[in-house]
């Protein structure tokens, strides 16, 4: 067997020794070729470590077959020999991922001893390659600055780092074992002489009965905290953030389209496949990775995909997922809105749903609540109440005083005049509320309060004098609404003509 293969990753071609093709992290894109007989065949990983195994243990086999037929003449002794030897695939069997995390480091060693000692001169140096193919996350850099001769070597390295002489799960199994009889337990007295004495046995008894009760005990990332992750049963695929992941983690060309809840179509940025521990089982979980308005709150999203592939079921009365023979105990966020206070979502809606209820938002109106993201093309508030629409009246009002601030009368009819004819030119003559009757009374100029009424000012030419029209609180038009005396009254307005314009102050 040639000591160089010839690889593909993804769409690059090179050749590679095993132990480099060990080494590589991308396993799943990896493509080996190889040639048996006259045809040259194309296997994955998997397909090809199965392929070098048994390859390897056939000429293994068969230099043991030679060395003993020189020594014994009994078929019986050849055929034990070649039967006591494991391939190199049961073997990497026993060698599990290691990340680095304390708890599991007694488990790596142990598994990757037990695998060592089962194999071959021969299978040693592959075997300890594999293993250091296995240790990922922050346990890898040990391998980064350090050069180790074989396993002995790498196995005192990581006791040095990783292990405790005493932790806490040793100490307390140590004080179990004190116990004579299953059914005894450790007393630490039976009669506290006082009160004080009692309260603080009591509550030593309560935190450590507490320190060792289920999931209490949680690892954190570098980042210190733990994704919150949401479970759909109506979403067909997985989701997370790209936040949450690294970018070489991403495939970038198995994007996707899906539809959101508004019926929105949303593009992915791609897929990852990343291992998480849920419970105290590690699954390997294949999400597409979204931005972040699409999750809004939450890190990760759980879709029927996750939840078939591992027949989980959730008991809804107790809040509890269970995953193969896990049971993990959901949390729910209550969120309580204060009285009198109101709670706005921003969502995504197909265009198709905006036919009813809704309002163009055009120049000349305010409102008191940004509901409006900058990615629509056209600015809608729909299902709104009255008074969430705010007319410019407030600043009319606050330019007309400060126009009436200024000692010279002249100068004040100047500004009016001019910030009117700045007005006039960039209000819309006609704003149409839904659901609100709204009467157009010749060019007239609109502006909403918010309480069901309308007021109208108008331009033309009236004869007649200031004096005129200067009644308390009344207009010199016929009023098209019932309650113009109240609402003028409330906006503290009253009008004269000037240059066949109304003004107001």
């Amino acid at each position: 067997m040639s000591d160089l293969f010839t690889v593909w990753v993804k769409d690059r071609k090179y050749r590679a020794s095993f132990s480099e093709i060990l080494r590589l992290e991308s396993k799943s894109d990896v493509k080996v070729q190889i040639n048996i007989g006259d045809s040259e065949h194309l296997l994955n990983y998997r397909e090809f470590l199965g392929f070098y195994s048994r390859s390897t243990f056939s000429e293994i086999g068969n230099r043991c077959v030679n060395s003993l037929s020189s020594d014994s003449n009994t078929r019986g002794e050849t055929t034990i020999t070649e039967n006591s030897m494991c391939s190199l695939g049961d073997l990497f069997k026993f060698v599990q991922p290691f990340s680095g995390k304390s708890d599991y480091v007694f488990n790596f060693l142990n598994s990757c001893t037990q695998a060592m000692e089962s194999a071959t001169e021969e299978q040693k140096p592959v075997l300890f390659r594999y293993i250091q193919t296995q240790i990922k996350g922050d346990a890898q850099l040990i391998l980064m600055n350090k050069e180790f001769s074989g396993w002995e070597d790498l196995k005192s390295e990581l006791k040095t780092v990783y292990q405790e002489p005493h932790s806490a799960l040793q100490l307390h199994r140590e004080l179990v074992s004190i116990k004579q009889g299953h059914d005894e337990t450790v007393v630490i007295t039976q009669r506290p002489k006082t009160v004080e004495e009692a309260s603080r046995l009591a509550q030593e008894e309560e935190q450590r009965l507490n320190m060792f009760k289920t999931n209490t005990s949680r690892d954190f990332s570098n980042r210190n905290r733990l994704p919150k992750a949401l479970i759909d049963t109506g979403a067909d695929v997985s989701l997370i953030l790209k936040e949450k992941v690294y970018e070489h983690q991403v495939n970038q060309c198995e994007k996707i389209k899906f539809n959101g809840i508004g019926g929105i179509s949303e593009n992915s940025m791609g897929k990852a496949e990343i291992d998480c521990l849920i419970g105290n089982t590690q699954h390997s979980i294949e999400f597409h990775v979204v931005e972040r308005y699409i999750l809004q709150d939450f890190d990760a999203l759980l879709g029927i995909d996750f939840l078939k592939r591992h027949e989980a079921s959730f008991n809804f009365k107790n809040n509890i997922l269970t995953c193969g023979n896990d049971d993990i105990k959901i949390e729910n966020d209550d969120f309580l809105v204060p009285s009198r206070h109101e709670v706005l979502r921003f969502v995504r809606v197909n265009s198709e749903t905006v036919e009813k209820n809704e309002l163009n938002v055009k120049i000349g109106m305010k409102k008191n609540v940004l509901l409006i993201k900058e990615i629509n093309n056209q600015s809608k508030m729909i299902n709104m109440e009255q008074d969430t629409i705010k007319s410019w009246i407030n600043e009319i009002i606050n330019e007309i005083e400060e126009a009436n601030n200024h000692a010279n009368e002249h100068e004040k009819l100047i500004r009016l005049e001019l910030y009117y004819e700045k007005l006039f030119s960039k209000i819309n003559h006609k704003i149409e509320v839904t659901d609100t009757k709204v009467e157009t009374f010749r060019d007239s100029i609109i502006f909403t309060n918010g309480n069901s009424t309308s007021v109208y000012f108008r331009t033309e030419a009236t004869s007649g004098t200031t004096d005129q029209l200067q009644g308390k609180y009344n207009l010199a038009i016929d009023p098209l609404i019932s309650n113009y005396q109240q609402l003028m009254k409330n906006l503290k307005l009253k009008a004269f003509i000037k240059k066949s314009k109304y003004m107001l102050r």
